[in-house]
């Protein structure tokens, strides 16, 4: 197989142009400039991200990896290969673990490190294509430092996107260096190294389309006629250079998107057919333009934002201004790449590899998830290319032009360096986080609710202007109603509280699914639930039990009304708090929150052959769970099974992480050790 003429002509201008730029900086050995620019990128990266080491869990870290026992032992490495959505990831976060325990310090500087990879590789990719160091550093520069990537390196739960990304590059890497020495080690190590990215993150699914674009734009030379014929030759040519390999990997990403849909359910909007923004394709097309205009805007005039829910209002018709402007934009820019095509072709390699990239995440696929900075993380790379080159040709123009170019540069990294640093203390703890992005969407009901959860303890009064104002923004929206509930229960304010809930519930059925989308039974069961609560607290507890029960028949699938309920009945009848989480077990099979729940009720009412029964189930379900191996050694310990209960202890005492946790492993063995001894 022939390889890649553009990749056998780069190799030749690496060495000729690294020896210009070191004998501009006074140095004739390339290979020390080389050193030189990795320790500069090595030195920006770890001096923009060190302050983010102090931050603590925020947001989604404490369900995907605090509560996610199957991280807390590397014995359950091969069992996250099955039950995990984005196995490397977590797989990552069992390593952490090991490693860190919880120190959340530990898991960012696992990030940290991840994204410096990922900025040497980035450099080393773009010096192979362009030939060229000093568009390779300034790219790299620009993918280190650019404050769109604190959402995807700051933030913890953001290592699904560094971690596909590190595993992207090497395979793109790969895929190159088969091209260019027909070596099927590389070819296997491409297709390993995809599939590790794909294990991280679904974005990796564009890999294909990336070759195939580069192959385009590196046969486009080679065509002849007008324009159209140009184009449909080049098209023909990039596919037959690899028409099989293109033939298998569509194949791979046709079965893997089928998997991750269907199978794993990964897109709450594809489960049950396409659920389309705006209610259809035609809106959902114009809701894709303003979100790919406004990313275009991110990459020139970063903007962070946390979250995006209730930033963007649906668009339904095209002469909306906001969609003309979003249409002129993302069409000028894809027709100054294919016009790149015949000047510059790896200006439009930049332009048309920065959409592909983009693909996964341009809601073709219906996603939760409208738009996040982090989906711009490895697009970043793109831009720094296109930005490097065109510093280049600028730079190339005289003395003065390269003056005022490097200049400019060095002036715009520091911006965006010094951007970084500031926008790293946003994802400080959970109350920073929510200020930040209430400040940025105070529509978003995602940012009002979890403001005014973080200011529940430390200001109480806040939070409960702040939840109803959810109500105000999505009068379908349960859990405000539920909170305020919860927040005081005073008789008064539980009066207030219950005034509230009784009219959520006056909403008709059509009003709960437009306004909150979601199914109204769900939203009944819960609310009364909720008002359950509001007569407890008015003292009315004969009320707040028929309530609960209520609850439970408006929608047996709804956890919170068996919960409540069992807690309710655990001190003056355990029997029935037994009873009712049982029903909870049966309705919710497999859950181990359940098993948990009505296991330890059972270890207090001293019925240790029942609770064993359930706690082998929640040890079927989590291998080396803390909590099971517990409550295990406890029961057999009531046995007076010495044996047993020592070793469960001991099992529980390997997979202890908290402070809490080793003191309770400390009080279980003092407990163990005064009624069994020796035994």
């Amino acid at each position: 197989m022939k390889s890649s003429s553009t990749v056998t002509r780069s190799k030749k201008q690496v060495r000729v142009v690294d020896e210009r730029f070191s004998d501009r900086l006074g140095a004739r050995d390339p290979r020390r400039q080389l050193y030189f620019a990795v320790a500069v990128l090595a030195v920006v990266v770890l001096a923009c991200f060190a302050n983010s080491l102090g931050n603590d869990f925020v947001f989604d870290d404490k369900q995907i990896i605090l509560d996610n026992r199957l991280l807390r032992s590397l014995a359950n490495l091969p069992r996250l290969l099955t039950a995990s959505y984005r196995p490397l990831r977590d797989m990552s976060h069992a390593i952490d673990f090991a490693l860190w325990g919880e120190n959340a310090a530990g898991f960012h500087l696992t990030n940290i490190l991840i994204h410096l990879a990922n900025t040497l590789l980035v450099f080393t990719l773009i010096r192979r294509l362009a030939g060229d160091l000093t568009v390779a550093l300034v790219a790299a520069l620009i993918f280190a430092v650019h404050p769109i990537q604190t959402d995807a390196v700051t933030y913890i739960s953001g290592r699904r996107d560094i971690l596909f990304s590190l595993f992207y590059l090497v395979s793109f890497h790969c895929y190159l260096s088969y091209k260019e020495r027909s070596s099927r080690r590389y070819l296997g190590m491409f297709l390993v190294c995809w599939v590790l990215s794909l294990m991280a993150k679904e974005m990796a699914a564009s890999l294909p389309a990336l070759i195939f674009i580069w192959n385009f734009c590196d046969v486009w030379r080679e065509q002849s006629g007008t324009w159209p014929r140009r184009l449909w030759g080049a098209l023909r040519a990039a596919f037959r250079r690899d028409r099989w390999l293109y033939v298998a990997l569509i194949i791979a990403v046709m079965a893997y998107a089928w998997y991750m849909i269907f199978i794993k359910r990964g897109s709450v909007l594809a489960r049950d057919g396409f659920k389309y923004w705006g209610g259809n394709f035609y809106n959902n097309l114009l809701l894709i333009l303003r979100v790919q205009a406004w990313d275009l805007k991110q990459l020139v005039w970063p903007t962070p934002i946390v979250q995006y829910k209730g930033a963007f209002d649906l668009p339904t018709t095209i002469f909306d201004w906001r969609v003309l402007v979003s249409l002129a934009t993302v069409a000028a820019t894809l027709t100054g790449g294919l016009l790149a095509l015949n000047r510059h072709r790896l200006m439009a390699f930049a332009v048309l590899s920065y959409f592909v990239l983009l693909l996964p995440a341009s809601q073709i696929i219906p996603h939760h998830e409208l738009l996040a900075d982090h989906y711009l993380y490895l697009p970043i790379m793109s831009f720094g290319l296109l930005a490097g080159l065109m510093i280049q040709k600028l730079a190339a123009r005289g003395l003065t032009a390269r003056r005022v170019a490097y200049t400019a540069t060095a002036m715009a990294l520091l911006a965006m360096a010094l951007m970084t640093v500031m926008r790293n203390r946003v994802w400080k703890d959970d109350l920073s986080l929510w200020q930040a992005n209430y400040q940025e969407v105070p529509n978003s009901i995602r940012a009002v609710s979890s403001l005014a959860k973080a200011y529940a303890t430390s200001n109480p009064g806040r939070s409960e202007e702040l939840y109803k104002r959810c109500v105000e923004i999505d009068p379908a929206y349960w859990p405000a109603y539920y909170s305020l509930a919860l927040l005081d229960r005073s008789r008064e304010k539980a009066r207030e509280a219950e005034a509230l809930i009784r009219n959520g519930l006056s909403l008709s059925d059509a009003e709960i699914a437009e306004s909150g989308g979601q199914e109204p039974s769900m939203f009944r069961s819960q609310m009364t639930g909720a008002l359950a609560l509001t007569k407890f607290s008015q003292g009315d507890a004969d009320s707040a039990e028929r309530l609960y029960r209520e609850a439970i028949s408006i929608n047996p699938l709804n956890p919170q009304p068996y919960t409540m309920l069992a807690n309710y009945y655990r001190e003056r009848e355990p029997a029935r708090a037994i009873a009712t989480l049982e029903q909870l077990v049966a309705t919710y099979p497999g859950h181990r929150e359940p098993l948990e729940q009505v296991a330890t009720l059972l270890i207090e009412e001293q019925r240790y052959d029942e609770a064993i029964v359930y706690l082998e189930q929640l040890l079927n379900l989590t291998p080396n769970d803390y909590a099971a191996n517990l409550q295990l050694s406890r029961a057999y310990r009531g046995k007076r099974d010495c044996g047993r209960a020592r070793a469960y202890l001991t099992a529980a005492q390997a997979v202890a992480l908290s402070v809490k946790e080793k003191r309770e492993i400390q009080s279980a063995s003092g407990e163990l050790d005064q009624e069994c001894g020796g035994r």
